[in-house]
């Protein structure tokens, strides 16, 4: 095959990366740079370029890196599974080409170092034995793979934080609102309750009077804001990563929260009226 290929073209350690092999072989000491040049391709290349057949044995012409200059013909010897190169994000991954790095011209390359995480002196160590082999080569930006995964999530995670900023204080404003809408109206209904109470209504019935009104306003509200959350997840799920349609622990507490404030709001109005002599309040009316 000799039509361009978009594709990153990588001389990567497979091994460390925990690379699987889907089809063919992984290169080993015999490909050399006085051998017949091989390469390996991704899935996604795979799925791009040789749909419906297999690409083991087919050649392709290219130069690692882009570089014309540096064109062969390359035969293809395995097929790697697709790994994600430019962060988790939700877009189709880059096609990948994998060559050996005998039969490969680079300035620079990537030492990737597969070890236990809790190794604080990995990175002296590296120093050290690079140093050995060639006390010029400098070695620079060592960080491990949790860092730079981190790295390609660092937007993500600001307009995540920002989001469940933005979304607390709404909450808040919310349970105030609803605090300040239920208390002012259960205080307005003064005179209906000392009426109420002047004709023999008994502490239960003016309690199930306040507590009606509150939670029919909370039913209301919270069935409308359960629809707007359904319409609003569709945006939410193009901008956060792996975020999840529907969460009903994020539900329940909302809704708890409301709940609660409701019941304060009903809870001290109906003590307050409770309190109150009908008779003093009629006369005063």
């Amino acid at each position: 095959m000799s039509e361009p290929l978009d594709a990153i073209e990588l001389p990567l350690a497979l091994g460390a990366l925990h690379a699987t092999l889907l089809r063919g072989r992984t290169f080993n000491d015999h490909d050399t740079k006085d051998s017949p040049r091989v390469a390996m391709i991704d899935q996604a290349l795979a799925e791009k370029f040789f749909r419906g057949q297999n690409p083991v044995g087919k050649r392709i012409f290219c130069g690692p890196g882009g570089n014309d200059t540096y064109s062969h013909w390359y035969e293809i010897v395995g097929v790697i599974a697709t790994m994600k190169f430019h962060g988790a994000d939700p877009t189709p991954a880059t096609p990948v080409l994998f060559f050996p790095l005998a039969q490969t011209y680079r300035n620079t390359l990537v030492l990737l170092v597969r070890a236990d995480p809790r190794a604080g002196a990995l990175e002296k160590s590296i120093r050290e034995i690079v140093a050995r082999v060639d006390h010029r080569q400098p070695v620079y930006d060592v960080r491990s793979m949790s860092d730079r995964v981190a790295q390609t999530w660092a937007t993500q995670r600001l307009l995540t934080s920002l989001l469940t900023a933005f979304a607390g204080l709404a909450l808040l404003l919310a349970t105030v609102g609803l605090y300040g809408v239920l208390s002012y109206n259960s205080v307005r209904r003064l005179r209906e309750i000392a009426l109420r109470v002047a004709l023999g209504a008994n502490r239960g019935q003016i309690r199930s009077l306040v507590f009606s009104h509150g939670l029919r306003l909370l039913i209301f509200g919270c069935v409308i804001g359960l629809l707007g959350t359904f319409v609003s997840t569709t945006a939410l799920r193009s901008v956060l990563f792996e975020s999840a349609s529907n969460d009903p622990a994020i539900y329940l507490i909302v809704a708890g929260i409301l709940a609660f404030a409701t019941t304060m709001a009903c809870w001290f109005p109906a003590q307050r009226a409770l309190r109150v002599d009908p008779i003093s309040l009629l006369r005063s009316e």
